[in-house]
């Protein structure tokens, strides 16, 4: 469906070690794109899948910011926060310590 291979995304989380009850923001981009692409972020810490913090979003060269609310009830722990490309399945994932 793509002319060309998808460009690698773009992912950063802030804060690094937020607290529950905080809202942490992912930024993802796609450096380069020409277009937009679809991806699916997906949440999880160990090996529990946190599926009310997933969300669908479209991006490309310009960031996008993806709001995180963590409850005060959610674990605390490492989080793995992926973007999922949607046509491809390829995943970039990085890390926030939930305190």
């Amino acid at each position: 469906l793509c002319r060309s291979a998808v460009p690698q995304p773009k992912l950063t989380l802030t804060p690094a070690a937020p607290r529950r009850g905080e809202v942490a923001t992912a930024t993802l981009s796609v450096p380069g794109a020409e277009g937009l692409y679809a991806y699916r972020i997906r949440v999880k810490t160990g090996d529990r899948q946190l599926d009310w913090l997933d969300q669908n979003v479209v991006a490309g060269a310009e960031p996008v910011d993806i709001h995180l609310p963590i409850a005060f009830n959610d674990p605390a722990g490492t989080y793995q926060v992926s973007a999922v490309e949607l046509f491809t399945g390829a995943a970039t994932t990085q890390s926030i310590a939930v305190q």
